[in-house]
């Protein structure tokens, strides 16, 4: 990255596959920033693909983990050119946000999708945890939206959008932008590689793009029907997660519930926090429920729904100088029980479990190739350990045990050593079993 793109931070290399070329950054900015081509633009279908992932829960009766129904993720991202322009456009809306958050007096409440000093779910975590420290005893509420991006309501947005620009209207260049967003069109990735015969495996051995832009439009397009538009179109709303102006366009839609509820809660000396589209409020007991309700108020106005079953309330009390709570907290990925932060069960058991069919695959393949290796006369070769340890030990870069352990220091949590010395030690069983 060269010193002009690092200082405009809106370009990122991309050299994954798609419709199209990734283009250089002096291509990309000639286009970008050209409002009339922008205006003009075709912006391509998103291609979508599932991430599983597998959940356990407690038996009440037996008390052991079963497997539930796996939940199911859909992933999508951009074309080359069409990714340029929603970054460069992400930067600029961004500038404005943060300085309507400043002039709204909401800077320290909104905490998802933004630079904060550097600072990750687990320095939000850790601060409102110490918010219920200070108060004593006090209530936390913790909401949750239902489908959040798949329920913004496209109305809303355009004048939430339309009020942060100081608009009646949008201009062309940005209405393009937000129609290519609302009306937004998928493509299944491995649909479309079978299509035009493209291995999932070796699709780097084709490093260009997927297809011409005539097989575009007479193969894909007009032949076949793997092309699916936003699945909530009719209702007018949803928005793609994907893209790295969705994230941006989800904060300013709730611009105006965060500054009523954060005016709200702290008229009571409460806080008021959002991650996305988790909710926390910590306010006095004697005033928890008529904020819950005040909350479920305003929300109608955003035509988004709370997630009832994931409504959590934790109460918060003082006894002989000791804080305890009757509902542990969630929040953000960790337990808080008024003492004690400790990471959340459910990621702790994810994670074993990744553990575990990683080191059976890795054992299945050394059995594989060491029939081999014991046919032609060769000297079986022990499990190769270095990735395993790469992805589940602290010797890795990044990955959940170094997650664990930065969020130990950080929360200054025996706790939550605790349980990153179990996984380490499982590590080793599973590998030497």
């Amino acid at each position: 990255m060269n010193k002009k793109q690092k200082i405009e931070g809106w370009f990122l290399k991309r050299n994954y596959l798609h419709f199209d070329h990734p283009l250089s950054f002096k291509k990309a900015s000639l286009i970008v920033k050209d409002p009339l081509v922008v205006s003009r633009h075709a912006f391509f279908p998103f291609l979508t693909f599932d991430i599983s992932t597998i959940k356990y829960k407690k038996n009440p009766e037996t008390g052991k983990k079963v497997k539930i129904e796996p939940k199911n993720r859909s992933i999508c991202y951009s074309s080359h050119l069409d990714g340029y322009i929603y970054s460069y456009y992400a930067k600029k809306l961004s500038t404005i946000y943060e300085e309507k958050l400043i002039e709204l007096g909401i800077n320290n409440s909104v905490l998802a999708f933004r630079k904060m000093d550097g600072k990750s779910n687990i320095e939000f975590a850790k601060q409102s945890f110490d918010d219920i420290k200070t108060m004593g005893e006090c209530s936390a509420i913790a909401l949750d939206f239902t489908k959040f991006f798949d329920n913004l309501d496209h109305i809303v947005l355009k004048n939430q959008l339309c009020n942060l620009l100081n608009t009646k209207k949008l201009d062309p260049d940005y209405y393009n932008i937000y129609r290519s967003l609302t009306k937004y069109s998928l493509v299944n990735k491995n649909e479309v590689y079978k299509l035009f015969n493209i291995s999932k495996n070796n699709y780097k051995t084709r490093p260009y793009k997927i297809c011409s832009i005539k097989d575009f439009r007479t193969e894909l397009r007009k032949k076949s029907s793997l092309i699916k538009q936003n699945p909530t179109i009719i209702e007018k709303k949803g928005i793609p997660q994907g893209s790295s102006l969705s994230a941006l366009l989800s904060n300013i839609y709730m611009l105006n519930f965060d500054k009523n509820m954060n005016d709200y809660v702290e008229s009571f000396d409460g806080k008021y926090y959002r991650y996305c589209d988790d909710i926390l409020i910590i306010i006095d007991t004697d005033k928890a429920k008529e904020a819950e309700d005040y909350a479920m108020k305003i929300i109608k106005d955003l035509k988004v729904d709370i997630n009832s079953e994931k409504t959590l309330k934790s109460k918060f009390t003082l006894e002989s100088g000791v804080l305890s709570a009757d509902k542990d907290l969630q929040y953000l990925g960790f337990m808080f029980n008024g003492r004690s932060v400790y990471l959340r069960s459910a990621s702790i058991s994810r994670y074993h479990q990744k553990l575990k069919k990683s080191i059976s695959l890795s054992k299945k393949t050394m059995n594989k190739y060491n029939k081999i290796r014991k046919r032609k006369g060769k000297e079986e070769l022990p499990l190769f350990k270095r990735k395993l340890y790469e992805k589940y030990s602290h010797l890795g870069k990044s990955n959940f045990i170094k997650y664990g352990l930065r969020a130990k220091d950080i929360m200054n949590s025996p706790e939550i050593k605790k349980q990153i010395k179990k996984l380490s030690n499982k590590l080793e069983k599973e590998i030497s079993s």
